[in-house]
């Protein structure tokens, strides 16, 4: 039996990339998860660190004697209150892609 399936993935952080040839000294470079939207339309801007996208796919069958799978739904993250006295910015959930 196939189960379809779809998400939406969070990336944050950054990505680390090397260069054959030096540039300021250096072969390895860092950049920022956003910076990935640039050359890819499916990903979605959520913050400087932050790209969503929709993943999707068909399960089709497991190998095992025994299986249990349980589906749920995970609460919203609640972020920590800021330890700093600037105002937070504003946490925008983005779109659903069509």
């Amino acid at each position: 039996m196939d189960f379809p399936w779809t998400a939406i993935v969070t990336v944050r952080g950054w990505f680390a990339f090397w260069l054959d040839r030096r540039v300021n000294g250096h072969h390895l470079w860092f950049g920022p998860a956003s910076a990935l939207a640039l050359i890819d339309n499916n990903l979605t801007v959520v913050d400087s660190l932050t790209v969503t996208f929709e993943a999707s796919g068909v399960f089709r069958n497991i190998a095992t004697h025994d299986s249990r799978v349980f589906v749920y739904e995970l609460r919203r993250f609640e972020r920590a209150k800021p330890t700093t006295t600037r105002r937070p910015k504003a946490f925008i959930t983005p779109p659903p892609l069509q």
